[in-house]
């Protein structure tokens, strides 16, 4: 999994022309686990839909989905902006 990972981290810095050391000191934290954290969380703020991001990662429960969401403090403001 660790090649996988460099493969991965190369293409990141070759798409964000960031300096592939620098995408590389970063690889250690970045895991399958993390990845599909931040798929949820994308997919949350894309589609503003919790049950999109249930079922692409195929829990059976909606909550168990939700430990995989992370709004950031900008996510919480655009809500509030929308009742506001």
């Amino acid at each position: 999994m660790g090649r996988q990972i460099h493969i991965i981290c190369d293409q990141l810095a070759k798409e964000l022309e960031l300096p592939q050391r620098k995408c590389r000191e970063i690889s250690p934290r970045i895991t399958p686990h993390a990845f599909r954290h931040t798929m949820a969380t994308e997919l949350v703020r894309n589609t503003g839909d919790l049950r999109i991001a249930q079922l692409v990662l195929g829990h059976r429960n909606l909550k168990t989905v939700q430990v995989y969401v992370h709004p950031s403090p900008a996510d919480l403001g655009r809500a509030m902006d929308t009742i506001g």
